[in-house]
């Protein structure tokens, strides 16, 4: 009797398990009916982005109003979410401008990468080589039919290193100035001597004089004055020569308009320190909303809004090395504005870049695909009379692709939404609401961590009303949710464990319990249920 209950009990649940089973492939995948707060600052927190490294941890990187300027600040979390660190800052709080738009990816060689847009002035220019004149001494007291020597010092300043003519101007009557040598090479940074010699004839009328020597070196032109007092013979002289300052060469004022140039820095220490921050462009025009990945054969790609040929097209750039990097490529052509990119490269090798454009008339979400031989015509993916925005795009574990934006009806607050591919793009699912309130949704941000769940942030000014205080907010996938039920429970559990040690094409084999879609239901399958067992 004990037996038959046993076995009435393991049909019953094979029973649910199958019909969970049937239902699992009417969505892709479920999401947590759970909303995370990730900041919570008094002021601007906005434009996230997310990523996951190697070694599990999750990344936030976001913008941050700090006394009216926008600087980038990221936190972490090493437990998937359940808590994360303090808020760092990454850009300088002192720097003039506005920092924001960031984009994070890990590199290959476990390298981090954020790069981001900013207005900052420009840094100043490297100090051009130049010298120094001076003498010593520089004031001489020589009676008639004397002479005296004054060392002439030439002093490299910012490694120049170019031979300086010298040659006297201005010698009294009577009196002869010679320079030996003639030409002198300061090392860089160091000094170099010439002596002057100065010899006052017995006729040379007593008085005050100068002695002017000038020195030109690489276009460059200074000169020192060497202060001459003649006395009555027989007199004792208190010299009043007045000092002369050196004449330095004319310089340039430069300047130049702060627009937005794409910036980017590095650490390899996952954060321990950082480089300096790197200019990427400087073409005095907005660049803006930059993406960056890095593609299977190691080059990393940056891609951004840039106003070229009198509108704002898609452009990227690439770089093997993170030293070189390529010329400037655009991307789109439309006459009308296309803004805001987001890039993926796909499990096949296909390159993904996707954002908004205003060609139809109203913005919608448009994207191209690179194949490895050549970009594909510019397709449409959104269609509605709503503005459609900001897109971001992520890769499931099963191969699906999703893409998320912001999107506005007239008069009406940003809710996000988005749309997914198991084809490559040749049929997409119907839009499907994602976040929706009577707030604005904005910003969203992608990722996909290793345990499979997807990671979707957005910026948010529900916080505080109603002084609009935007924070970031998180949601995400059901990791370990087999059947699709919208909850992490027994029942996944047992999916998994009747699947346990089976390979893609042998018999008992569930695609759906093989998580990471890695071929093999196995130890890394059951983990992520254990994991998360009891979420919804």
């Amino acid at each position: 009797m004990r037996h038959k209950s046993f076995h009435i009990g393991m049909y019953a649940c094979l029973l649910v398990i199958l019909t969970m089973s049937a239902l699992a492939g009417v969505e892709a995948l479920t999401w947590s009916v759970n909303t995370k707060q990730l900041t919570n600052h008094p002021y601007y927190d906005s434009f996230p982005a997310l990523m996951q490294t190697e070694e599990g941890r999750v990344w936030l990187v976001w913008s941050r109003a700090i006394q009216g300027n926008f600087k980038l600040h990221y936190k972490i979390t090493s437990d998937q979410g359940k808590s994360w660190s303090e808020a760092m800052n990454l850009t300088d709080k002192s720097t003039p401008g506005h920092d924001q738009n960031p984009s994070i990816m890990q590199a290959q060689n476990s390298t981090i990468w954020v790069v981001w847009t900013s207005d900052r002035p420009p840094p100043p220019p490297p100090p051009t080589p130049d010298f120094d004149l001076d003498a010593s001494p520089q004031n001489l007291t020589i009676p008639q039919g004397e002479s005296e020597n004054s060392t002439i010092i030439v002093t490299s300043l910012n490694s120049f290193s170019e031979p300086v003519d010298l040659s006297v101007f201005d010698e009294p009557t009577g009196v002869t100035a010679t320079l030996h040598p003639t030409q002198v090479t300061p090392p860089a940074n160091g000094t170099a001597y010439s002596n002057l010699t100065i010899s006052v004839g017995p006729s040379a009328t007593p008085g005050n004089y100068t002695v002017m020597v000038m020195g030109k070196g690489d276009h460059l032109m200074h000169s020192v004055d060497v202060d001459l007092e003649i006395p009555i013979a027989g007199s004792t002289s208190e010299s009043s020569a007045p000092i002369h300052m050196p004449i330095s060469s004319s310089t340039t004022d430069s300047s130049s308009t702060e627009d937005y140039e794409i910036y980017y820095k590095t650490t390899h220490d996952n954060g321990e320190t950082w480089g300096p921050d790197m200019q990427l462009t400087n073409n005095g025009v907005d660049d803006l909303c930059p993406a960056i990945i890095q593609l299977t054969n190691g080059t990393t790609m940056i891609v951004w809004q840039s106003y070229v040929s009198g509108s704002h097209n898609i452009c990227y750039r690439t770089t093997p090395d993170g030293v070189s990097w390529s010329e400037t490529t655009q991307l789109t052509t439309d006459a009308a504005h296309d803004k805001a990119p987001a890039a993926i490269q796909a499990n096949d090798g296909d390159i993904w870049v996707v954002w908004s454009s205003m060609r139809t008339g109203d913005w919608e979400v448009f994207y191209t695909i690179y194949d490895g031989f050549a970009w594909s015509n510019d397709r449409r993916l959104s269609n509605h009379t709503d503005s459609d925005l900001q897109p971001a795009i992520v890769q499931a574990a099963d191969g699906e692709l999703f893409v998320f934006w912001a999107s506005q009806k007239v008069l009406d607050d940003f809710d996000i939404y988005y749309k997914c591919t198991a084809d490559g793009g040749s049929t997409w699912s119907e839009r499907v609401t994602f976040v929706a309130g009577g707030y604005e949704d904005m910003w969203p941000a992608a990722t996909r961590a290793l345990d499979t769940k997807i990671w979707v942030a957005w910026a948010n000014d529900e916080v505080d009303q109603p002084d609009s205080n935007w924070e970031i907010f998180c949601r995400t996938s059901l990791a370990g949710d087999v059947n699709q039920d919208g909850q992490v429970n027994v029942v996944d559990l047992t999916m998994v464990s009747l699947a346990y040690g089976t390979l893609e094409g042998e018999p008992g084999y569930n695609p759906d319990a093989d998580l990471n879609n890695d071929g093999i239901v196995d130890m890394r399958d059951l983990r992520i249920v254990a994991y998360y067992l009891g979420e919804t």
